[in-house]
């Protein structure tokens, strides 16, 4: 067993933790892959979202569906052989802390994002498709779709130990930049959260900074 998978069991025995990394891309970084021949990506709207709650592919339910048509969300679904293979999620301005949560027992960590940045969440592939670069042809249809010039920053995050995200997130050319985590100790619900993020400069910043040009990750209260 991997020691991050072992740290990870053992913290779990004393308190409840949700330990995600956060990782950005530069979208005219991104590093696209060669599209095998049945792979296509289709952006979805309401109506093929909540035609998506009813297959029990999706992860995702009527509240979700809900979710995305109130808060303007963006969905990408890849197909392999015109069968769903995995869905992706991306959002802008404020993201509620129960779209990046670690489960039910989280309250979760909210963002704010500054115009021309996205958070992407809820990203799935089936087991049977994974290997295929799939994520990576999500978020290609997705910078197209946008434009480099419209949509210039993705924020996104993972599991601290989920090393097959993480290293296709490297390969597209995401870059980690800190961490954000949520303890619940003897039911108190502690956090850490990452510096502040400016993806113009492309600098961080001291928590204490209020500006609108920045990425900040938000705890509940």
């Amino acid at each position: 067993m991997k020691p991050l998978v072992v740290l990870n069991k053992l913290l779990n025995v004393v308190c409840h933790a949700d330990i995600t990394r956060v990782l950005r891309l530069n979208t005219q970084d991104f590093v696209p892959n060669a599209t095998e021949q049945d792979v296509r990506c289709e952006i979805l709207d309401t109506v093929a979202v909540n035609q998506l709650v009813h297959n029990s592919n999706a992860p995702i339910d009527q509240a979700f569906a809900d979710d995305f048509r109130r808060h303007n969300f963006l969905g990408v679904a890849v197909y392999c052989a015109d069968e769903l293979a995995g869905l992706s999620f991306f959002a802008a301005g404020t993201v509620l802390a129960r779209h990046n949560s670690g489960g039910k027992q989280f309250t979760g960590i909210g963002l704010k994002l500054p115009e021309g940045t996205r958070y992407q969440f809820k990203v799935s592939v089936l087991p049977q498709y994974r290997g295929r670069r799939l994520h990576t042809a999500m978020n290609a249809a997705a910078i197209k779709h946008w434009g480099t010039d419209i949509v210039h920053t993705v924020i996104t995050t993972t599991d601290w130990n989920n090393e097959p995200f993480l290293n296709s997130a490297r390969r597209q050319g995401f870059v980690r930049y800190g961490m954000a985590t949520e303890f619940i100790v003897a039911g108190k619900h502690i956090y850490t959260l990452p510096a502040h993020y400016e993806p113009r400069a492309d600098r961080l910043h001291k928590r204490d900074r209020a500006m609108s040009n920045l990425v900040r990750f938000v705890a509940e209260s």
